[in-house]
């Protein structure tokens, strides 16, 4: 992952000031996160699961458009 966000980065797709390790640790703790969310007796279905993912790295990762 962190490879591809340094590559993403350099393409300018991400936040220039985004720490890609860190990037890369987050998006494999939101799939493990995944994993326990469906094990739960209480879940996010799959749109919503999706919507907050998205909201999430257009949040924290993206680099702003306009």
């Amino acid at each position: 992952w962190a490879a591809a966000f340094d590559l993403a980065q350099q393409r300018g797709l991400l936040r220039a000031d985004l720490d890609t390790r860190a990037a890369a640790v987050m998006i494999q703790a939101i799939a493990l996160g995944r994993i326990v969310d469906d094990a739960a007796a209480t879940h996010l279905d799959n749109e919503r699961w999706a919507r907050s993912f998205f909201q999430f790295i257009d949040r924290t990762m993206l680099t702003p458009v306009g």
